[in-house]
């Protein structure tokens, strides 16, 4: 697995790119996730679903899945609070989950 992470006190925290008004709703992981949204990005409409597919590739609650820098850039920091690197791991080799 390529994604650059960092081990923090409550998760892990990750660098991901999430592209609004997209054609379809799409998750990968290489060096940062990369999410592509059907929603446009105002009223905190492509963060919701970003976070929503964060949540749902990686089984966890949306509550676990927070946006910590770059809520109104498409680069942000996301912190996956309980993760563990081996629950990251997991995803190896996942590629285009909506």
């Amino acid at each position: 697995m390529n994604v650059n992470l960092r081990e923090s006190k409550n998760g892990i925290i990750v660098t991901a790119y999430v592209r609004p008004n997209a054609k379809k709703n799409s998750i990968s992981f290489g060096e940062t996730i990369e999410i592509e949204t059907t929603e446009p990005a105002e009223q905190n409409k492509a963060n919701s679903m970003a976070i929503a597919l964060i949540s749902k590739r990686l089984s966890v609650p949306k509550s676990s899945v927070q946006i910590i820098r770059g809520s109104r850039l498409k680069l942000k920091e996301i912190l996956l609070v309980g993760v563990t690197k081996q629950q990251m791991s997991q995803i190896e080799g996942s590629q285009n989950h909506d």
